[in-house]
């Protein structure tokens, strides 16, 4: 029993309180994203030698991760069904700055000249509102910088073959490109899946349930409207 309850506290619980934000996700807004990376993750302790305090940073983790993109924070085009038919794909996110610092060292990132100049900004209201949306204090976010990532097909050789890309920007930095490189894995997927609540059969998008509940919605306003109306 001991074991098991280990087992179910160490795996099932982790597993479905990661995925639960996709299956959140495709219920409210009908389509969720999950994006399959591969990442290497630090654990930086103190420790004391002949030489007095030092630090020690030891890698804790390197594997594949997957992650939830909300769908208002996807770049892709519109008309076209499959992930992998699209000729593009991304999506915006943010980081710290010591995690930029890292992705330069890991040579993810080659060129941040202009963007680690970025002043520490408030975020807008529309950020404000996206963060509030994803469980987050907008103002603990306040000296990430924001980046687009994007995959796409593009003939570098020119051998008459479109070859997978990644690039990198800052459009803070008045859009400087950070790293333009050929597809970091073998396979050449764009490495981004969805989830649909209620599939289309003619969109990409599904339909989710504030699609659903519109129509409600509005009868209610227009309900509550009239009942104003009539009393003044």
């Amino acid at each position: 029993v001991e074991y098991f309850m280990y087992f179910v506290a160490e795996h099932v619980l982790k597993m479905f309180s990661h995925c639960s934000r996709f299956f959140m996700g495709s219920v409210k807004y009908g389509t969720a994203f999950e994006y399959l990376t591969y990442q290497r993750k630090y654990h930086t302790r103190f420790a004391r030698g002949s030489e007095g305090r030092v630090v020690m940073r030891e890698k804790i983790f390197e594997g594949p991760i997957l992650e939830y993109i909300p769908i208002y924070n996807m770049l892709y085009p519109v008309g076209i069904l499959d992930i992998q038919n699209m000729p593009w794909i991304g999506h915006q996110f943010r980081l710290p700055r010591w995690q930029v610092e890292e992705w330069k060292k890991d040579k993810i990132l080659r060129h941040t000249n202009r963007t680690m100049k970025l002043d520490a900004q408030a975020p807008t209201e529309h950020e404000r509102e996206q963060y509030l949306r994803m469980g987050l204090d907008a103002e603990q976010l306040v000296g990430q910088i924001g980046f687009y990532q994007l995959w796409f097909r593009f003939d570098a050789d020119k051998d008459g073959y479109w070859e997978p890309m990644r690039a990198f920007a800052c459009p803070e930095a008045d859009w400087e490109i950070c790293a333009i490189d050929a597809h970091p894995y073998d396979h050449g997927f764009w490495p981004y899946g969805s989830i649909r609540y209620m599939p289309r059969e003619d969109q990409f998008e599904g339909i989710g349930v504030i699609e659903m509940l519109q129509h409600v919605q509005e009868t209610i306003d227009t309900i509550v409207r009239q009942g104003i109306d009539n009393h003044t």
